[in-house]
């Protein structure tokens, strides 16, 4: 008997064409002996099982890569735990670690891509803090930088100054300050609104000061100042000398935290005894009358 597809000869007995596989077996094929087709055979069910749909093929492949990406997330997960002290790398290796998982949760791995899902999820949560805290940290040392830069300008010590020329003396302030004075006068004011630095100058006509009774004068005048601002206090004063001349310093300290220095200077002139109240004032601790008397002379 020839098969009825190719029409290759076929041995008696046979249930398939072993030349194309046409499968014998099916109602109302009757072999080469004429016998009709009995019940499919060992090697026609093996021509059935190997014949497997393409569909089955790409579901079996499409599993093999989802456990690759469920591992990989398994992975990323895990490395992500001490990636995100580096904050950027984390964050990348966090959500490609989440997008993998959530992949691969149509695996065998399953539970890898659970697990990688969450250890990914907690480095993405690490890495974002690390990002808020530098951030921050970055923000308030650029702020910083900016202060120290202005402070570094505005400083009443940067070494570059700026003079004061009267008909009584003659001295420098620095140059970031502001000064108010008024042409023939004695007196000057210099402010520097950023740094709240205040310098000053008073000379008053004072024929009734006197080497012994200047403390006292000074002791009630700086008591009158205290009282005139709120929440200030006297920190320190004494009896000391100002470029060579007696004088008595107070220092105090505001309720804002802003420091002053007034030293009542008195000095005799050709138009009599005259006292010098100089006065400074800062936030910081550069508030002391140093460089007006570094630079003083009289005239």
């Amino acid at each position: 008997m020839n098969c009825p597809n190719c029409h290759q000869k076929l041995e008696a007995g046979s249930y398939f064409c072993g030349n194309c596989g046409f499968n014998l077996s099916e109602p109302g094929t009757k072999n080469n002996v004429g016998q009709a087709q009995q019940s499919p055979g060992p090697a026609n069910q093996y021509v059935q099982n190997n014949s497997m749909p393409n569909q089955n093929i790409n579901q079996l492949g499409s599993k093999s890569t989802n456990n690759g990406k469920a591992i990989a997330s398994f992975v990323l997960g895990l490395v992500g735990l001490i990636a995100w002290l580096i904050p950027i790398v984390g964050l990348i290796m966090g959500i490609v670690g989440v997008v993998l998982g959530i992949l691969g949760r149509k695996s065998r791995k399953k539970v890898l891509s659970i697990i990688g899902i969450v250890l990914s999820s907690i480095v993405i949560i690490l890495s974002i803090f690390v990002l808020i805290i530098s951030a921050n940290a970055f923000i308030k040392g650029f702020k910083q930088g900016l202060n120290s830069s202005n402070t570094n300008s505005n400083s009443s010590y940067s070494g570059t100054y700026q003079a004061i020329n009267t008909s009584c003396y003659k001295t420098k302030i620095p140059i970031n300050l502001n000064i108010t004075q008024t042409t023939g006068s004695c007196t000057f004011q210099a402010t520097n609104n950023i740094t709240n630095e205040v310098y000053s100058v008073k000379v008053i006509n004072a024929p009734s000061i006197t080497p012994t009774n200047l403390e006292s004068a000074s002791k009630l005048d700086a008591q009158n100042v205290v009282n005139s601002v709120a929440g200030s206090k006297i920190k320190s004063q004494q009896m000391t000398t100002f470029v060579g001349s007696p004088a008595y310093s107070v220092t105090f300290v505001g309720a804002d935290n802003n420091h002053a220095e007034i030293d009542y200077v008195y000095k005799v002139t050709s138009q009599g005894n005259i006292l010098v109240v100089a006065h400074s004032q800062n936030s910081s601790s550069n508030y002391d009358l140093s460089i007006i008397e570094k630079y003083w002379s009289w005239l």
